[in-house]
């Protein structure tokens, strides 16, 4: 069902597929049965990679396109494999289609089948995606990518051992502007200037033999993203970022553009917070089976990504419908619900289509608490959570609550 709600929202759209890896960690609990090893490895847990598309015009959620469950390998201590540094030897002959790592391609492809009636994608990730074999990937199955480099690559180039960095380190900065960045856990919210530079190289292929079958040489385009120091607050590491796209860059529009892209990132780990502690609390679900944590994180998952749609409507700015995030039942219901929470005021009355999701938003915030008031903060991730499920709760009484 929601699949099929998602490929109807992308339908007619560029859409980003945006992904990234996340661990739940459920402690030290006995109780718990056929988990691995998360942390530092004292805890149980599993690790789970999601797709959220969303529109590239707007930045709308238009729903989960994917989503990946794995464990953590575990080895006897007897086991050569369980020494980190023997290990990682050996799977660099290991072929990439049966490693962890090959997440970062399947799992958006996964999505982007799940999109098929979109026009366009373009997979957006951050530095743990840098991976040749998944840009190969794209590049095969014609799907965009904008990712950010980890380590500095070799370039195909004549010169040996001639690298991306020091490529950049001769180009000139093309354009300066401010860019306002959201609070992360290791940045506070502030506006960055930033300088920018752009062009085009070709990667080199690893040496590792098992990735021979590959093109020798991969040409895409390269924005650097720096941060003057006069923008940096509290000694905080300025930005820098090296993305790595598909998307052709001529000129300083276009590169703000993939820029602006890439920090949509930001939306994936929204959707991380309320699921955790913040907001679903996922991790303090007392279910004992990893089969049945993964079942009820999946549903959390998507509970998380309907509050993100929801919130990311609320101004209307995204021009969504109502079905992006709702069934038929609970548009009902939202319209029936709206005129019983507005005002005798007009400020105080739902100000939006009756057929947009910013109407929804408006029915679930005020279910959520929200009292509606222009003094008031914008309604954000908690507030709708609590909203939604106070819809879903009374969605169980619908027909009598909309019988005449």
């Amino acid at each position: 069902m929601h699949t099929e709600r998602t490929a109807l929202a992308c339908t007619g759209h560029h859409v980003l597929h945006i992904e990234d890896s996340s661990e739940l960690s459920f402690g030290m609990n006995p109780m718990c049965r056929g988990l691995g090893k998360v942390g530092c490895g004292k805890e149980q847990g599993f690790f789970m990679h999601p797709v959220i598309a969303l529109n590239a015009a707007n930045g709308g959620c238009l729903g989960l396109g994917a989503v990946h469950f794995w464990k953590r390998k575990e080895y006897d201590p007897t086991d050569p494999m369980s020494d980190p540094a023997y290990r990682h030897r050996k799977l660099q002959y290991v072929p990439f289609c049966e490693k962890d790592r090959a997440r970062w391609l399947q799992t958006a492809m996964e999505s982007v089948n799940t999109c098929h009636l979109a026009t366009q994608h373009t997979v957006v990730a951050d530095r743990e995606a840098d991976i040749y074999e998944a840009m190969c990937g794209f590049v095969a199955a014609q799907v965009g990518f904008i990712i950010r480099q980890s380590d500095d690559r070799h370039l195909n180039h004549t010169k040996s051992g001639y690298k991306l960095c020091e490529e950049l380190s001769t180009w000139s900065v093309q354009h300066r502007y401010s860019l306002s960045l959201p609070k992360t856990d290791k940045r506070s919210a502030h506006t960055a200037e930033l300088e920018v530079k752009w062009g085009k190289m070709t990667l080199a292929r690893p040496k590792s033999g098992v990735v021979k079958h590959l093109p020798a040489g991969l040409q895409i385009s390269v924005v650097e993203v720096k941060e003057t120091p006069q923008s940096v607050v509290n000694n905080e590491t300025p930005v820098h970022w090296v993305l790595l796209t598909t998307h052709t860059i001529d000129s300083a529009d276009q590169a703000r553009q993939v820029i602006q892209w890439y920090c949509s990132r930001w939306t994936i780990e929204q959707v991380f917070r309320t699921l955790k502690s913040k907001g679903l609390d996922i991790e303090n679900s007392e279910v004992e089976t990893y089969e049945r944590m993964a079942n009820l994180a999946t549903l959390a998952l998507l509970t998380a990504v309907q509050v993100m749609q929801i919130v990311q409507a609320r101004s209307g700015q995204t021009n969504q419908p109502m079905s992006d995030a709702f069934s038929q039942l609970e548009i009902n219901l939202i319209r029936h619900l709206s005129p019983t929470l507005e005002g005798n005021t007009e400020k105080q009355k739902n100000p939006h289509p009756p057929d947009s999701l910013a109407f929804a938003a408006w029915v679930i915030a005020r279910l959520g608490g929200w009292k509606g008031l222009a003094s008031q903060k914008p309604p954000g991730p908690i507030t709708m959570k609590i909203g939604l499920q106070k819809l879903q709760s009374l969605a169980n009484y619908a027909p009598a609550i909309l019988s005449p």
